[in-house]
């Protein structure tokens, strides 16, 4: 799997901390995808799993907060230790208009340190890691971290 690289900050005042995160970029489609299309924009990347239910719940309020601010942030679902095919089944199901990718491995998402799924991480118009939440987030906790982060 081809990556690219954004960069990510450990402390959000402490600049000297930057670190590169590898993203995959080949969507749920299996179109290979490059990050520096979502150059300018914020990015929401949401980790799920469909063997935990909140994370279908988690999905809902993505989608409501991917309309709410409309092309200015880019809503990332990104499914852990499962095939795409399953994330673009619920997509399509829910009738999601998000884009998805898939760590079948879960290798990639262990560069997040993610142990909680769904877990949230905010990363502002220059690729910089601003926030991260852990668990289920409502749709006002969401949109009220994205607001902050120019």
């Amino acid at each position: 799997m081809q990556t690219e690289n954004i960069v990510t900050r450990t402390d959000a005042e402490d600049t000297s901390q930057e670190t590169s995160l590898k993203l995959p970029i080949t969507d749920i489609a299996g179109i290979e995808r490059s990050l520096e299309e979502f150059a300018g924009h914020r990015i929401l990347i949401t980790t799920i799993s469909t063997w935990n239910r909140s994370s279908h719940e988690q999905l809902a309020l993505l989608q409501r907060v991917q309309e709410e601010l409309g092309n200015d942030v880019i809503v990332i679902p990104w499914i852990v230790q499962q095939p795409s095919h399953v994330l673009s089944g619920i997509l399509q199901r829910g009738q999601y208009n998000l884009t998805g990718f898939a760590d079948k491995t879960g290798e990639d998402t262990t560069q997040l340190q993610s142990v909680i799924v769904p877990s949230h991480y905010f990363f502002n118009r220059e690729g910089i890691m601003k926030q991260s939440i852990s668990g289920f987030a409502t749709t006002d906790q969401l949109l009220g971290v994205l607001q902050e982060i120019k």
